[in-house]
């Protein structure tokens, strides 16, 4: 086995017997013959839907799970951040459980004692440390666990979604310390919903389904195979919300296509009917990227300083020229406003989309500045 590898699964499986109804039980395949090696020194993020096994295969890496098959090489001390409290118990204190998950990891008392300090200071919890971690809020737990675990020195990283439900504050004091524990030559297994800091962090991604390893590879191509999907796609789940005095019947895109080359104009005719017998109204669009974001959100009153004058039926075209994309899918939400920019008569996110041609380049980010270069 190629020793730059510090984890490696061969053919690994493994599956659950819940009990449903009285004595029945079903089989769910958690993981399917698995085969994936991380390197060392590796940002490597799993992603995937619910129930797709995530969870599961870092449980398996973390040795607290036994594969049904397969096989599972570990080089390297691992410190897990799974699920809340794992590793810790409710009934001691904080600074007693500190000593519990250090003596775990296999750390004598005097490496402990040597990062306790460092520990609780991370974790700004040194007025809790003496309460029972039972009376700790999920920040709390949060705050301690990846505090402890961190701080022992592991050479080998789990994270998972749970790093979520800390306050944003120490979300990025975790990221940063990851950051620097990454530079030690520390490998880092991620698991995340937030596509948006899988593709910033990860050196590779691994995308599973249903237990099935779909892919591995560039962060940017797998979430982008991730996002395909139809029940992860947002034009294909689209929210509304509003009172439908005014209803959007239609959206066309005229054209929803754009080249560096050609520069043509995005172009989409919005057609609307007039159920209230509202006189006049706001009309806005705003467009997000693939994660989200909202890059713009023109509207008419913003910015032409008028109202539209509504009929029983009627279309509102616009168009623009989005000279400034970096190249990617791009999606449009539109609504109908009242005259306070306030309520939704009809508003409706992710309704369609766009495309911007090009080589997709992740560091550049989504809008291109017009710089000015001057090197002497």
């Amino acid at each position: 086995m190629n020793r730059n590898f510090v984890v490696s699964l061969k053919d690994v499986s493994l599956s659950y017997y819940p009990v449903v109804g009285i004595f029945k039980k079903k089989r769910i395949d958690a993981l399917k013959n698995v085969n994936l090696n991380i390197e060392k020194n590796e940002f490597f993020s799993i992603i995937g839907s619910n129930g797709s096994g995530k969870t599961t295969l870092l449980s398996l890496v973390a040795s607290i799970l036994k594969p049904d098959d397969g096989r599972i090489n570990v080089f390297g001390r691992v410190a897990s951040f799974l699920g809340l409290g794992i590793g810790f118990n409710p009934e001691l204190t904080g600074r007693e459980n500190i000593f519990l998950y250090g003596a775990i990891m296999g750390l004598s008392k005097k490496t402990i004692r040597e990062n306790l300090e460092k520990i609780i200071e991370f974790s700004e919890l040194k007025n809790f440390m003496d309460m029972k971690i039972k009376d700790y809020s999920t920040g709390m737990y949060v705050r301690l666990g990846f505090s402890v675990a961190v701080f022992t020195k592991p050479e080998i990283l789990i994270i998972d979604e749970v790093l979520a439900v800390g306050d944003a504050h120490f979300q990025r004091k975790c990221l940063d310390k990851i950051q620097n524990i990454k530079k030690e030559g520390v490998t880092i297994l991620f698991v995340s919903h937030d596509m948006g800091l899988v593709t910033r962090f990860s050196d590779r991604v691994a995308l599973l389904d249903s237990g099935v390893l779909v892919d591995v590879g560039e962060p940017d191509r797998i979430v982008e195979l991730y996002l395909s999907k139809t029940e992860n796609d947002p034009s294909f789940n689209m929210i509304r919300k509003g009172s439908r005095e005014i209803e959007i019947v239609e959206i066309v895109p005229i054209n929803n296509k754009y080249s560096s080359h050609i520069q043509n104009e995005i172009r989409f005719r919005i057609k609307y009917k007039n159920n209230g017998k509202i006189k006049k109204s706001i009309f806005g669009f705003s467009i997000t990227d693939q994660f989200l974001n909202v890059i713009s959100g023109p509207n008419t009153y913003d910015y032409l300083g008028e109202y539209v004058d509504l009929k029983n039926y009627g279309e509102i075209e616009f168009s623009f020229l989005p000279i400034n994309f970096n190249p990617g899918k791009y999606f449009l939400s539109v609504a109908f406003y009242d005259l306070y920019n306030r309520f939704p008569y009809d508003h409706m996110d992710y309704a369609s989309y766009f495309i911007v041609e090009g080589e997709k380049k992740p560091y550049l980010g989504y809008i291109k500045t017009l710089v000015k270069w001057k090197i002497d």
